[in-house]
């Protein structure tokens, strides 16, 4: 009989330890979009969103330049095992299923980060803040400042991407020559 305590006790750790593995582990990360910094920026918002309104964990997968922000210091993704990996469309997708599950949030995921309570945007602020201060390049208080965007990537002249039609780099060198009496 006194052997048989012990077991049982350590059988009912282990039935509750294996219930608690596959009950808990559930998380959410965003999926890797390939786009621009904005867009991956996005997703991870979205993502962080999809955790926040669910209570699950989120697990982070580092993008081009997020080692420039606070947020690279969340749990990382690294090369853990999942029983299985689910899309999220939209916040209802994600129930609770045995074992362990990583849910995608992905760019078309149907949540609007910026529509959230003021806890969670406070929560953003801090995770999207740079790392190191920026300073600024220093302008002289006599003159006037004129900034140009000038977004070459995939935009090739003549083209039209999200009915945004792309120009040639001449027509930007034309528009600075245009203040430069200023």
């Amino acid at each position: 009989m006194q052997i048989v305590k012990p077991i049982i006790i350590l059988a009912i750790f282990c039935l509750a330890r294996r219930l608690e593995l596959t009950c808990g582990e559930t998380f959410i990360t965003h999926k890797q979009c390939g786009g621009r910094f904005g867009h991956q920026l996005l997703v991870y918002m979205k993502a962080k969103a999809v955790s926040f309104l669910t209570k699950k964990p989120y697990l982070h997968q580092q993008f081009k330049h997020s080692d420039h922000l606070a947020l690279d210091t969340e749990q990382a993704l690294a090369s853990r095992k999942f029983d299985r990996i689910i899309s999220v469309k939209k916040i209802h997708d994600i129930k609770n299923y045995p074992g362990s599950t990583l849910y995608t949030v992905s760019l078309g995921t149907h949540v609007n980060p910026f529509k959230l309570p003021e806890s969670y945007r406070d929560m953003m602020k801090q995770l999207v803040k740079p790392k190191e201060a920026i300073t600024g390049i220093p302008i002289p208080p006599d003159s006037i400042s004129i900034a140009i965007h000038v977004r070459m990537g995939d935009c090739r002249p003549g083209r039209t991407i999200w009915g945004v039609k792309c120009h040639e780099e001449k027509l930007y060198i034309e528009l600075v020559r245009k203040f430069m009496p200023f």
